[in-house]
């Protein structure tokens, strides 16, 4: 006999299996059209997509963002989402964290909620992000403001360096 409580129990069970794809949400050079986008090369386009928290933007030639999700100032970041899952996902992981200065303490990657356009869902990404030491020796004059649609787009800037 079924209660009241299996049936809840039945009903809160998860009906999807967990997303196992590698994600990578990028926002400058690594975006398709750009000169790094060679190291995405074997990844598969998700879609463009916007950061669920907040940041800074600055621009040195490539963008700078500085996480500040719940502090005032902030903007979500426009970019673009690939896949990395497949036979070259650590490679490709090792070749951006190399161009990011990881090992140097430059970059960090770290995972955050990004939202694919068109697709209500948040989905975790890796997000290269700078160390904070990093942030702080850029000039302030080169930030980023947010554009009318209120997010931060470093391709919006660059718009002319676009490669074909």
């Amino acid at each position: 006999m079924t209660t009241k409580r299996d049936t809840i129990l039945f009903c809160n069970a998860p009906t999807k299996v967990r997303d196992q794809r590698t994600l990578v949400f990028v926002y400058g050079t690594l975006m398709r059209g750009y000169g790094n986008h060679w190291h995405l090369d074997r990844a598969s386009f998700q879609g463009e997509a916007t950061t669920r928290a907040t940041y800074r933007m600055k621009n040195v030639g490539y963008p700078y963002i500085f996480n500040c999700d719940g502090h005032p100032g902030g903007a979500q970041v426009r970019g673009e989402v690939f896949d990395l899952k497949g036979p070259d996902e650590a490679d490709m992981l090792k070749s951006m964290d190399r161009l990011e200065g990881v090992a140097h303490g430059h970059y960090r990657r770290v995972k955050r909620r990004v939202r694919i356009d068109g697709d209500p869902k948040d989905y975790i990404a890796w997000v290269y992000e700078p160390m904070p030491r990093t942030w702080g020796e850029v000039p302030r004059s080169r930030y980023v403001q947010p554009g009318p649609d209120g997010l931060l787009s470093w391709a919006r800037t660059q718009s002319h360096r676009r490669v074909a």
